[in-house]
Formats: structure tokens, C-alpha cells, sequence
């Protein structure tokens, strides 16, 4: 799934800037499990979005994700929530931006 292809390192990569000190099993399965929850519920929302509702829609979606990724990630790592909301706010912006980019080469 190309979203934890670009969220895993990039959240990885954001814990240790944050020097949050947790073993990567732990962090990878925490991360995996946040894309394996909110990505099918993403997908299906943004699929019932009409042409004149996409671009909020999309928004009012990833904003939902990143809310809801973050909680997890304060819920399960020893991580304040600013670096959980900012950790999950710039893994998604960076899957968005890889997909939108795809999209667009297509």
C-alpha cells in the first residue's frame, strides 16, 4: 500500500527528530495498524464524494485522519499530542502529496 510506503519512514524518521525512545516493532505495528484503520474509511468516504463536493471533502477527510491518527499515536507511544498531531499532519500531507502527484503523471 503505497500510504505506508511514504507514512512509515517518514513517522519513523519524525519519532527519533522528536528523540522519542520506543523499540521500532512497537512503533511500526502503532503506525501500520493507524493507516489499516483510517485508510479503508478515507477511501469510501472519498469514493461517495460528488464532483461539486471533492475538494472540501477531501479536506474534511484527511483532516478526520490525521485527528484520528494522531489520538492513536498519543494513545500508544510515550509521545506528547503536538508531536502526535504534527507527526501524523506531515506523514498524511506526504501521502497525499505522492498520490496527488501519481494521480496527476497518469
Amino acid at each position: 500500500m503505497l500510504t505506508l510506503a511514504v507514512e512509515l519512514p517518514v513517522v519513523i524518521v519524525l519519532l527519533r527528530r522528536a528523540s522519542v525512545v520506543v523499540a521500532w516493532p512497537r512503533s511500526v505495528t502503532v503506525i501500520v495498524l493507524a493507516s489499516l484503520v483510517t485508510h479503508p474509511f478515507a477511501w469510501r468516504a472519498a469514493r461517495a464524494l460528488s464532483p461539486d463536493e471533492h475538494t472540501f471533502g477531501i479536506a474534511v477527510i484527511e483532516a478526520v485522519v490525521v485527528a484520528v491518527e494522531a489520538l492513536w499515536l498519543r494513545a500508544l507511544l510515550p509521545i506528547g499530542l503536538k508531536t502526535a498531531v504534527l507527526t501524523s499532519l506531515i506523514a498524511n500531507a506526504a501521502s497525499f502529496g505522492v498520490g496527488a502527484l501519481l494521480w496527476w503523471l497518469r
